[in-house]
Parts: structure tokens; C-alpha cells; sequence
């Protein structure tokens, strides 16, 4: 890779002109559920050349089916395609060599899911004297996602007629006025709040079982690799594009053919659209709002995500709030004895971060241009078996960049979120070992500055 020679065969081969000898290079280890998201190398300005070396074991042939694909993009107006169109099966002693262009060559690899595999990929890049123009910009369009409603609501417009109107979807135990108020004082201190338990038993077991009922029609999640195009359609649809975001919107459909869109649909316009759930919202955070816009999210296992592109970003400040649907009980019926999973060990799943579907906040200058999932978790010990200083140090790093706000992906709970100018919000990737897909409902709202008290 060093070698001037071979710079130069590599040279003519792409008609780059001459090649300078510093070549970037990395060797990287892909376990199950490693994964590098969609993603353009072009932000450094003399990049010319993007190599990866596979070095799968050669006395294991490697499959499809067992992810870790490198997937190639088509790119259009707003970005990466969301399909890539072209995907290279990793195989022993294989380089694959292409331009760096800006705003073009978006590739990622896809989610290792055979636990019995694991590949060494040795990339990186060669660098030519002449800068590229537009190096490091991305193509910026922001997400369409519908008018904001015209109705403004303030803290103390909650009345008893909202509170019964809510009572047919919500749990009693947040509708007490003195259970708002509580609310109200912790959102004051925090600026965030987690509703857990938010809808009736009577409600969210239907939806639940609705979602739950056509993940397992569509076998995703449980370390299946699921295809692109599974669960588009009937009203859902892609949102791209995928070097900033990959998951299904619903729309709604003419027919009941989607029970769970139609469903999930059918409580945001009957409760998350309501001027009775924006006066609650209002009440539990103090905030005026001037109005709102919603929809209906999945993040399938093994494929979605949102990251912190900063197209979303706001001159204005904003109230989130996101009801989530997963899957936590208990299976009761398995092909396989040993794949039964007990709710414990989904609620674990779901709140650790090693599976993601987590949502988070951060500032958006903290975040880089893509995300990689590495498969493990960093820890050095030192001879009496406590944490390095080193790795101490990087911790309390990690700390203080933080997200300033995240929610793990909880069934049957709320998270709301003050979101002020210059922070932006991602969907973690959601692991292809998750127990079923993200399901949410996301509501934004406009906050009237002139009622804001910092």
C-alpha cells in the first residue's frame, strides 16, 4: 500500500494523476452486530482514493445472508439513495478501490448478524496534491414533514373537559392535578421528562400486540437480517436519505390491510393531535405552544436510524415529545425452545445501548459526519483490577460530551424534551438482535418565546 509503485499502478488505473506517498491506514475488526452507517469520505479536502482490503477468513466463505456487506449508494438532490446498487460480499484477499467525490461515493457496511463470523478489514486512502471544490459539504435539504397547526395553548388552559377527553387513552395516574403540577416542577428542573406506563393497559395492549403481530409476520429483529424493502408499502414509506436518515413513515392507507399503521395512526390523530393532549403538554412543562405536527415512525432491526445531521435544526425553540411501542413481554410461543426471550431480558435489551433505538440530544457541533458501532465494550484494568487512569479519563470525557438528553426505546412511555436552537436529535441504530422494531409516534411543538422563562 506504501509503496511508490504501487501508488502508481493504483494512479493509472484511475487516471488520478500522481498519487503523495502519505496513505492513510486502518485495520478494523467486524464481530456481530458491527456496522458502519451510510457515509461520504469527502470532507477532507485531498482524499482521492477510498480503499478496503477484505481478509474474511479464507477457509470460511463468507455470505450474503451474513451481513457485513459493503453497500454502494447512487446519490440524487438530497443525498444517498435508499437502496444502495451495488453490495460486495466480503472475501479473502479482495480490495475494493473508489473516488472520493463530494456529495457522491456514500457507502456503508452493513450489520454483521452470524455470530460465528468475523472479519478483518484493512481501509483507507490515498491523498492527491490538488484540492477537490466542495470538500467537507454536504448536501443539506431539509426533512418535509407537514405544517405546524395554527392552535396556541398556555399552561393554564387545561380544563376538566381535557382531562376526561384524555382519561379514554390515558393512564389516571397522570391526570391528577397534583400529579401535573409534580410533573410540571421536574420538567422546570430538568427540561426533559419520562412518562412511563403513559397509556391504558386496555389501550396499549392492542396497539402492542398489533406491532408485535406483523414484526413476527415480517421476521425482523432476533439477529435475522431483514431486506430493505420489508414493510414498505400500504402506507408506509422510506425516509431518506441514508447518509442522514433510514426509517418508515406512515401515511395512512385506503384499506385495513396495515393494522398496525392504521392503528398507531388512529391514536395520533385521536389523542397526539388533540388540542386536549397539547393543553396537558403544556400544563406538565409550563410552556406556551403555538402549535403542532406529528407522525408515525418504525425503525426496523438491522437497518434504521436517524443520526444528528443538523438539517433539523431550528431557529426557534422547540418541544419534543415521543411515545414509543416495543416489544417487553414475555414470548409465549416459539419455533425454538431456546429462543424464547422472557420480558426481563427484553427490557434489558432495550435498555442497554449496545442494541440502540435509544433517542438522544446533543449539541450539534459535537457531532461528526457518520457512526460506527464497534460490537464491544472498551475496558482496561490495571494490576489491582480498577480502571485504568487512562480509560478513566476518557470516561469522564464521554461524560461531560454527553447527550443533553436521551431516552432509551421503552414500551408504553412518553419522553418529552426542550429542544432550543443549535441542538439536534437522533434515532440510535436500531441492532438486528433487537426484539422487534422502534415504533413511535413523534410530536413537535413550537414554543412561544415571549412565555419562555430560561
Amino acid at each position: 500500500l506504501y509503496r511508490e509503485d504501487f501508488r502508481g499502478f493504483v494512479a493509472k488505473v484511475f487516471d488520478t494523476g500522481p498519487l503523495l506517498p502519505n496513505v492513510d491506514c486502518v485495520a478494523s475488526i467486524y464481530n456481530e452486530g458491527c456496522h458502519f452507517l451510510c457515509h461520504s469520505d469527502a470532507f477532507i479536502e485531498t482524499r482521492k482514493l477510498a480503499f478496503l482490503m477484505f481478509l474474511a477468513p479464507e477457509d470460511e466463505p463468507w455470505h450474503r445472508s451474513d451481513g457485513g456487506t459493503l453497500e454502494l449508494f447512487e446519490t440524487d438532490n438530497a443525498g444517498a439513495a435508499f437502496k444502495p446498487s451495488k453490495e460486495i460480499t466480503p472475501k479473502w484477499n479482495t480490495m475494493v478501490l473508489f473516488e472520493v467525490q463530494p456529495g457522491t461515493a456514500y457507502h456503508a457496511i452493513s450489520e454483521i448478524f452470524n455470530p460465528d463470523k468475523t472479519q478483518l478489514i484493512v481501509s483507507g486512502f490515498f491523498h492527491s496534491s490538488s484540492a477537490k471544490e466542495g470538500a467537507g459539504a454536504e448536501v443539506s435539504v431539509p426533512q418535509s414533514l407537514g405544517a405546524f397547526t395554527s392552535v396556541r395553548v398556555s399552561e393554564d388552559s387545561l380544563t376538566d373537559a381535557d382531562l376526561k377527553a384524555l382519561s379514554a387513552f390515558v393512564s389516571e395516574s397522570f391526570l391528577a392535578r397534583e400529579t401535573i403540577s409534580q410533573l410540571c416542577s421536574e420538567f422546570e428542573n430538568e427540561s426533559q421528562i419520562s412518562l412511563h406506563g403513559f397509556l391504558l393497559p386496555e389501550v396499549i395492549k392492542g396497539l402492542r400486540s398489533a406491532c408485535c403481530t406483523k414484526d413476527e409476520a415480517e421476521s425482523v429483529g432476533r439477529g435475522r437480517r431483514t431486506e430493505l424493502g420489508v414493510g414498505v408499502g400500504q402506507g408506509w414509506v422510506s425516509e431518506g436519505p441514508s447518509n442522514k436518515r433510514r426509517y418508515l413513515r406512515f401515511l395512512g392507507c385506503e384499506s385495513d390491510q396495515d393494522f398496525a399503521g392504521q392503528t398507531l395512526s388512529q391514536l395520533q390523530k385521536d389523542l397526539f393531535e388533540s388540542e386536549a393532549f397539547l393543553r396537558f403538554l403544556s400544563a406538565i412543562t409550563g410552556l406556551a405552544l403555538l402549535g403542532s405536527r406529528s407522525h408515525t415512525r418504525r425503525f426496523r432491526p438491522g437497518l434504521d436510524f436517524s443520526i444528528a445531521a443538523g438539517d433539523d435544526l431550528t431557529e426557534d425553540m422547540r418541544l419534543d415529545a415521543a411515545f414509543c411501542v416495543v416489544d417487553e413481554d414475555e414470548d409465549i410461543e416459539s419455533t425454538k425452545e431456546d429462543a424464547k426471550m422472557s420480558a426481563d431480558e427484553k427490557r434489558n435489551m432495550w435498555g442497554s445501548s449496545l442494541i440502540g433505538g435509544y433517542l438522544a440530544y446533543v449539541e450539534s457541533e459535537t457531532q461528526g459526519p457518520f457512526m460506527m458501532y464497534e460490537g464491544t465494550s472498551k475496558k482496561a484494568e490495571n494490576n489491582n483490577g480498577e480502571a485504568s487512569e487512562t480509560v478513566a479519563a476518557e470516561q469522564d470525557d464521554e461524560e461531560e460530551d454527553g447527550p443533553l438528553a436521551q431516552s432509551v426505546a421503552k414500551n408504553n412511555s412518553l419522553f418529552i424534551a426542550l429542544r432550543d436552537q443549535g441542538v439536534a436529535r437522533f434515532a440510535k441504530y436500531v441492532g438486528g438482535v433487537a426484539p422487534g422494531s422502534r415504533w413511535d409516534i413523534q410530536v413537535e411543538t413550537k414554543v412561544d418565546p415571549d412565555n419562555y422563562k430560561d
